[in-house]
């Protein structure tokens, strides 16, 4: 998609490259415990020299959690080709067990450390080692997610335990940049960081029990259903989203963005009757089945969910019950194979954004994986990105339906604005960009800022050794307000 909205478009690959020296003979590929004990050798000396860096070279997790995508493709592989002339499938299966227990096992591992260095840090005055603390609770952090992401439980059980991580991560991660920028942590902080640990220990407590009742001869089945030991443990913490606390910070997994009067819902309450029809009406050309229709609980905009099934595979929406608009809608199935393009995904979505009612929408990100699209876009209001009212779309590229949709955002901003004029010139804007960035882009962009606010931005995009930043350059004072790359 090559469009002057290029600064958001994320296509990260994680392809091993080039050629592969020392490479092992046919019949020397590794066992599953040597992959495992590699896995944790290399975790162990990330987190050793993330420490002894200080934080200063964020890289080096990157190129760890490349490391991980690896291993896992190469046990993904062990399990399920490179091996099956000579495992039978009971072997096979067996083996596969065996690596979602070690997911499990180091799941438990590195939530437990994220208890002892939480701990730690609500127990120091040093801002050393409270730095130090809060830089591997980070890294542990990562860690957990991806082990348990790798966990073969559907989405659906897992929603507040891995935001629960993500916000452990970034909430850490803001603080140690406060230390590093001579500031001290509020009394307001360190209680929003004795929260996440209560709810990280409640976590800890979950999986050891878990584990320590499962024994053995538990088997991992995606489609258990509540009655399973590791589902009943999991969903015990997805009751917790009732008190779980709304956390306001400058990051990626920021609820304080969120936290406003919904200002895009308008008109009268409809009822349960009116939300079948709609999506009735909306979904009519994917002939739903067994449709039946709820009141959501704990969402942040009241809705009526409304379940279904479409050939033959669960689908779920909610619309809201101001003003009947669909906030979100998801379909449990998968695609096989990769036969639409980008432009043809792109029109498709466009299309049932307008069905919505969603005008004036402009293409900020998209990714790719397992053969479906997912774009983000934000609206525009004469060439001025408008950030916060942002949907997100996710199509199958095998069919170009929609199979994924979230509107939250869109509809706690959405308002109607008047976007002003910038009082820096954008000749001066760019002299507040470093000089190492070769700047490609830049535009106009309103992006949230704070936890109740916007701002009026330059949004300059470019490159330096070979990566792209994303600076943003506040158009009235020349701050900057956020960079990514």
């Amino acid at each position: 998609m090559k469009k002057d909205n290029e600064a958001f478009i994320k296509a990260e690959s994680l392809s091993g490259g080039g050629k592969k020296e020392n490479a092992p003979e046919k019949n020397a590929e590794p066992t599953a415990s040597e992959t495992n004990k590699i896995l944790k050798e290399e975790k162990k000396a990330i987190k050793e020299k993330e420490r002894g860096s200080n934080g200063k070279d964020a890289g080096k997790l990157k190129r760890f959690k490349v490391a991980c995508a690896v291993l896992a493709v190469s046990v993904a592989a062990l399990t399920g080709g490179l091996l099956y002339k000579s495992l039978s499938v009971t072997e096979s299966d067996v083996m596969l067990d065996a690596s979602y227990k070690r997911s499990l096992y180091d799941a438990s591992e590195q939530v437990g450390s994220i208890d002892l260095n939480l701990s730690k840090a609500l127990a120091t005055k040093d801002s050393a080692a409270l730095s130090g603390y809060l830089l591997d609770a980070a890294i542990e952090s990562e860690l957990a997610e991806s082990d348990i992401h790798d966990l073969p439980i559907k989405d659906e059980n897992k929603v507040y335990t891995t935001k629960l991580i993500n916000q452990i991560g970034d909430f850490t991660k803001m603080l140690n940049k406060k230390i590093a920028r001579g500031e001290s942590v509020t009394a307001e902080e360190y209680e929003t960081l004795d929260k996440l640990r209560e709810y990280n220990r409640k976590l800890k407590d979950a999986l050891d029990e878990f584990i320590s009742s499962a024994g053995e001869n538990y088997e991992f089945n995606i489609n258990a259903d509540g009655n399973d030991a590791l589902l009943s443990g999991l969903n015990q913490l997805e009751n917790l989203s009732v008190e779980y606390p709304e956390l306001i910070y400058d990051g990626p997994f920021s609820d304080g963005l969120l936290k406003r009067e919904i200002k895009g819902l308008k008109g009268d309450n409809i009822t349960s009757s009116e939300a079948k029809d709609a999506f009735l009406k909306l979904f009519a050309e994917y002939s739903p089945e067994n449709i039946e229709v709820g009141k959501s609980v704990n969402a942040d905009i009241p809705c009526f969910n409304v379940s279904a099934e479409i050939d033959g595979k669960p689908v779920l929406a909610q619309f809201s019950e101001k003003g009947g608009k669909l906030i979100m809608y998801s379909h449990s199935g998968s695609c096989s194979a990769a036969k639409y393009e980008l432009s043809a995904v792109e029109k498709k979505a466009e299309e049932f954004l307008n069905s919505l009612g969603i005008e004036n929408m402009k293409p900020v990100w998209y990714a790719f994986y397992n053969n479906s699209y997912t774009l983000n876009y934000a609206g525009e209001i004469n060439g001025t990105v408008i950030y916060p009212d942002m949907v997100k779309i996710k199509l199958c590229a095998e069919t170009n339906d929609v199979i994924g949709f979230e509107a939250t955002t869109y509809y706690k901003n959405h308002t109607e604005r008047t976007v002003g004029s910038p009082v820096l010139s954008k000749r001066a804007a760019k002299e507040k960009v470093s000089d190492g960035i070769e700047v490609e882009t830049v535009r106009l962009a309103m992006i949230p800022f704070g936890n109740e606010s916007e701002r009026l931005c330059y949004e300059f995009s470019g490159k330096k050794d070979g990566d792209t930043y994303y600076a943003y350059i506040d158009a009235e004072t020349g701050a900057q307000l956020n960079m990514f790359k």
